[in-house]
Parts: C-alpha cells; sequence; structure tokens
C-alpha cells in the first residue's frame, strides 16, 4: 500500500510525537466524541469519523493502518480517507501542544 499522504516525513514526524509523547493514550474520550486533554485541561468534540480515526490511530500505531480500518469501515477510497487523516492530526497537533 502506497502512502497517500502529501507530505509524509513531517505528518509522519507529528504522529509520532503524538504517540511517543503519550499524548495520544492520554486523552479522555467518551463514546459521544468528548474529548479531554488532561495535561492541558482543554476538550473538544469530534464526530463518529473522528472518534473511530482516533481510536484507529491509537490502537493500530500507525497512519497507514488506521487510514485502511477507515477506508473498510466507510468504503473510502484510500486517497480521500489518508487525506482528512492528514488534516486530522494536524489539527491534534495543535491541540495538544
Amino acid at each position: 500500500m502506497t502512502s497517500g499522504f502529501s507530505s509524509s516525513a513531517d505528518l509522519q514526524a507529528l504522529f509520532d510525537n503524538l504517540l511517543d509523547s503519550g499524548r495520544l493514550h492520554a486523552l479522555a474520550i467518551n463514546s459521544d466524541g468528548f474529548v479531554f486533554d488532561p495535561q492541558s485541561g482543554q476538550s473538544f468534540n469530534i464526530n463518529g469519523t473522528g472518534l473511530r480515526a482516533l481510536h484507529l490511530m491509537r490502537d493500530t500505531r500507525s497512519l497507514e493502518r488506521s487510514c485502511a480500518g477507515l477506508c473498510r469501515q466507510y468504503d473510502v477510497p484510500f486517497a480521500i480517507v489518508c487525506g482528512s487523516i492528514e488534516v486530522f492530526v494536524r489539527q491534534l497537533a495543535r491541540h495538544l501542544r
């Protein structure tokens, strides 16, 4: 499977930082998409697709496998999912500084 990310090295570094720092796994997430970051005290809401994406990223620890899982679940082309995941990871990185 080839990467569908436009700037994969930069994106991978952001994602790895979120994982390695423990920030993704420290998030408190409820089933309605309410996300609380205990480190900053900030909270935000994500939709059902974002909720699924966040769980896949935390469980698989891989952008590629997360995209593949979303492709299967929602029957959406890989490139479309990768573009959305790229935006989502960048937003997470900004929120979880």
